[in-house]
């Protein structure tokens, strides 16, 4: 009997320590479950407060934008400043810069464009701007763009044809870009006036050098006057033109009188000179 509760008083402790490590496990999962599952949404929780203040605070704080509209005025005065051209006779077109557009913080702007890339400030001219900002270098932008020269250049009033002597009447001044201008252009009609034409040309086409030749003054078989001069005396005989000739070109003259030919200068429709 005696041995019977001591059986059951055995048993009983032995079911109290299992109730006790029971608890004791259960309360372990949870503690477990807790720092899984409740610790992890904590701290995704603060840091997304933490990230939405910081992001409140860079999105308070004010920004411009800078973009071609702002530069390519400074840019243009860059240019006209260093040129060696007249203001008046320059075209800055096509200003472009890399990147489009610039985002930066609001402050005492300041902009840097002293570095130009050209040789002749003529055609594509290049550069770097310096963006800053209360003194502080922000960003440098890359900036293009394209310089003509505008001159007044000689051309014809109306078309006319091959072989044509020029006269003032003939001609007109037009303002044209000089990159766009092949050969020796003119700006004054003295230096026209009297050529002739190697070719038609039409109405407002600019004149160059490659377009005219002096008009022939002599033509081959016409009677002239040779006149042969030296430091002391001046001697004149009758010849007859071999070639044909303009003023100033040298042309073979045949001597009536000896029969001899020479090379003369063409001074006007009827006088060649030698020299001896």
């Amino acid at each position: 009997m005696q041995h019977g509760r001591r059986m059951n008083a055995y048993r009983g402790r032995i079911m109290n320590c299992l109730k006790k490590r029971h608890t004791l496990s259960r309360h372990a999962s949870l503690r477990n479950l807790f720092q899984v599952l409740v610790i992890p949404i904590l701290v995704t929780v603060m840091a997304g407060s933490s990230a939405y203040a910081l992001s409140r605070s860079d999105d308070a704080r004010e920004y411009s934008i800078v973009d071609v509209n702002h530069l390519a005025p400074l840019f243009r005065q860059a240019i006209i400043e260093q040129a060696p051209w007249d203001e008046e006779e320059m075209e800055v077109t096509g200003v472009r810069i890399f990147p489009k557009k610039v985002k930066i913080p609001e402050g005492r702007l300041e902009i840097d464009i002293s570095t130009l890339n050209t040789r002749n400030f003529l055609g594509k001219i290049t550069g770097t701007i310096k963006i800053k900002i209360d003194g502080i270098l922000q960003k440098r932008v890359r900036i293009a763009g394209r310089v003509e020269i505008f001159r007044p250049v000689v051309c014809v009033s109306c078309s006319l044809p091959k072989g044509h002597v020029l006269s003032e009447e003939d001609l007109q001044l037009t303002r044209h870009p000089l990159s766009k201008i092949r050969g020796r252009f003119f700006q004054t009609f003295d230096k026209v006036t009297g050529l002739e034409l190697k070719r038609s040309v039409r109405a407002g086409q600019i004149l160059h050098d490659q377009l005219l030749t002096p008009p022939i003054m002599v033509h081959r078989g016409d009677r002239v006057t040779i006149m042969a001069q030296s430091p002391c005396m001046t001697v004149s005989t009758p010849g007859e033109a071999r070639q044909n000739g303009a003023y100033g070109a040298f042309i073979r003259v045949r001597n009536v009188t000896t029969q001899r030919e020479v090379f003369a200068k063409v001074l006007n429709s009827n006088t060649v000179i030698v020299n001896f």
